[in-house]
């Protein structure tokens, strides 16, 4: 499978995964959000601008991996890291048509900011 579907397809699948991966009122369910929001909440929000300049890409990606790898290994999932070389920002900028993932990923970091609390609902909306 080439570079592109795999990109797609974990952008499609982190969003819904990371906000199904946890059992929201559990201790680990909230230790594992709250690893997981400290990252994203360190990525921010996602707009087009990332592809405005090669080293904003760069850091988005390792923002992203970290957040894949932190999955990976707290929920035994195999995740694919995402590559950050050139022809990798050149792949994503022509990915610019699959916006809709923007909104989706900027709902979890909304969630993410939340995180930790004393408030199960702000485990059960992440």
């Amino acid at each position: 499978m080439g570079k592109i579907p795999i990109i797609i397809m974990t952008l499609l699948f982190l969003t819904p995964l990371i906000a199904g991966c946890t059992v929201p009122h559990s201790d680990t369910g909230k230790e594992i959000a709250n690893k997981l929001s400290t990252e994203i909440k360190l990525t921010g929000p996602l707009d087009s601008s990332i592809f405005d300049d090669f080293s904003k890409f760069q850091d988005w990606v390792g923002h992203i991996n970290t957040i894949i790898g932190i999955m990976n290994e707290e929920l035994h999932t195999k995740i694919p890291d995402i590559g950050s070389s050139s022809s990798d920002y050149e792949q994503f900028k022509r990915l610019l048509k699959y916006s809709p993932l923007i909104g989706s990923y900027n709902n979890l970091y909304n969630s993410a900011i939340l995180l930790p609390s004393d408030n199960d609902s702000d485990y059960t909306n992440f």
